[in-house]
């Protein structure tokens, strides 16, 4: 009898906890941010030396796995290898709308006159790529510009 008793409690402990988890591919976006910030806190850009080494090989994967491995957020160093890249008409579509979407992810403003640049590029894609790394660093910039202007308003209002 107790065995079955047993059994019974451990089956719902099962269900209870598989009820209290979130369907996989559907967490919340909170849960999705938190996992992202974690994973980028974990992987380390690559050195400058790697990334021109990936970005040069004569394999298109080794150049799209480069352009993937620089996509780090704040990892500046590798905008102006990225944008070289992003603008190079002779380079394959993916790979350049790959570089656009890269520079989108590491968000900083420094990349906007290449972005501008690429939104002339004969292939839709990656014109698509630059304007959506344009309105992620233009989103980016507002919320800036907003924390600054709360600033700016707290410096007025001392200084009256």
């Amino acid at each position: 009898m107790s065995l079955a008793l047993a059994a019974v409690l451990l089956s719902a402990l099962a269900c209870a906890s598989q009820a209290a988890l979130p369907l996989p591919g559907y967490a919340s976006s909170s849960a999705r941010a938190e996992n992202d910030d974690l994973r980028d806190a974990l992987i380390s850009p690559p050195s400058s030396a790697w990334l021109m080494a990936g970005l040069r090989s004569s394999h298109p994967a080794d150049r799209l796995a480069a352009v993937h491995s620089a996509a780090i957020p704040r990892n500046v160093a590798a905008v102006p290898p990225l944008a070289a890249v992003m603008l190079r008409l002779d380079e394959k579509p993916e790979i350049r709308a790959a570089a656009a979407a890269a520079i989108g992810r590491i968000g900083d403003a420094v990349a906007e006159p290449s972005l501008d640049e690429a939104l002339n590029d004969p292939a839709p894609e990656v014109r698509y790529a630059a304007a959506l790394a344009l309105s992620r660093l233009s989103a980016a910039g507002a919320a800036a510009r907003r924390r600054g202007r709360r600033i700016n308003w707290a410096a007025r209002g001392r200084a009256k």
